[in-house]
Formats: structure tokens, C-alpha cells, sequence
């Protein structure tokens, strides 16, 4: 499920820009991370978990994506459904170790 601006679809601001998932985004880095890459132009798609805190986010201007990391092959089907539907990331960045 993608919500965030224009409900999940590519808002105008972000024409032409490079296109990046940043997964744990709702964390103290993932966060930091997020507003560097608005900062450098880039379209930011956040990663989250459902039950994930999204008040560090600024949710007016990023997509937000709840990604089912426990489970490999949902994650696995969710990121073809992204990008039949959105197109792909350019790319991805990740908090975890």
C-alpha cells in the first residue's frame, strides 16, 4: 500500500527527478537521510512498517510505502508491484546493518 503525496502517485514537483527507496526511513537515521535526499532533489519514497511512528517524516513530501520486510517473498512481490505500477527506484538505501 503507498500513500503520501497525491495518494501514492507521482506528484509534479518530483518531474524528472532521480527516484530513491530509503527503507527504516521513519528512524533517527533513516529520518536524517530522508530530508538529505529532499535536499539534494531527489524523489523520496520512505519505507515503513505499518505500526511505524511517521512523526519525524515530512509527509507532505515524500511517499510513503509499508513494506512487509519480515516476509522475503511479499517484499519480493510488493517491489514488482511498485515498479509495474510507479516505475523503478533509481535506488535504494538502507539503515539496516
Amino acid at each position: 500500500m503507498c500513500t503520501g503525496l497525491a495518494e501514492g502517485r507521482s506528484h509534479p514537483t518530483f518531474a524528472g527527478m532521480k527516484k530513491i527507496l530509503i527503507t527504516g526511513a521513519s528512524g533517527f537515521i533513516g529520518g536524517h537521510l530522508v530530508r538529505e535526499a529532499l535536499e539534494g532533489g531527489y524523489e523520496v519514497w520512505a519505507g515503513v512498517r505499518q505500526s511505524s511512528s511517521l512523526g519525524r517524516l515530512p509527509k507532505d513530501r515524500v511517499h510513503l510505502i509499508d513494506l512487509r520486510y519480515a516476509d522475503a517473498e511479499a517484499l519480493a512481490a510488493q517491489v514488482r508491484e511498485h515498479a509495474a505500477e510507479h516505475g523503478r527506484w533509481d535506488g535504494v538505501v538502507t539503515t539496516r546493518a
